[in-house]
């Protein structure tokens, strides 16, 4: 895990926002394809690098690191305080019919709600002024942002730190 963390790139990561009630059971997330790394949901260097999900794509992708979530359990930006997501590292990515299957690897959880805090969601590129936001919406994002940077700006403790 420290290793993941050490080799992990600072300069992007990773929002995997899922329905799936047992995602952290199985360590598999799975993504409607045409919701996964789409133009308007990625850098555009990454989108001509990744979305189209070849072998050099999904490595570099693998050097991000991710959070998944679970859907908000409600609309605005709320969400029940028991909701937890997870700092992860990426191990495998395949295509499955219409969908997209990642397995993955957690690191450390977080509570949501943190993230659904307006002035948190700020250093996470999270858009939470609307009624249906980022995290109400099954989707697989890049955000050009240092989400370790992000964590430390937003006061959230226990996420283990590059050195």
């Amino acid at each position: 895990m420290m290793i993941a963390i050490q080799s992990f790139s600072t300069e992007y990561y990773q929002l995997i926002v899922t329905c799936d009630e047992d995602v952290f059971k199985d360590g598999v997330v799975s993504v409607i394809a045409n919701r996964a790394l789409t133009k308007y949901n990625v850098p555009p260097e990454i989108f001509e690098k990744c979305s189209a999900l070849t072998e050099d794509g999904i490595e570099e992708l693998k050097r991000f690191p991710a959070i998944i979530c679970q859907e908000n359990t409600e609309m605005k930006g709320v969400t029940s305080p028991n909701q937890f997501c997870m700092l992860c590292y990426i191990q495998k990515v395949m295509a499955a019919g219409k969908n997209i299957k990642i397995a993955f690897k957690p690191i450390a959880p977080i509570q949501q709600i943190k993230l659904c805090d307006k002035r948190n969601a700020m250093f996470f590129g999270l858009n939470m002024d609307c009624a249906i936001t980022d995290l109400n919406q099954s989707a697989w994002s890049v955000r050009k942002i240092n989400v370790f940077e992000a964590f430390k700006e937003a006061g959230i403790p226990g996420v283990p730190m590059p050195v």
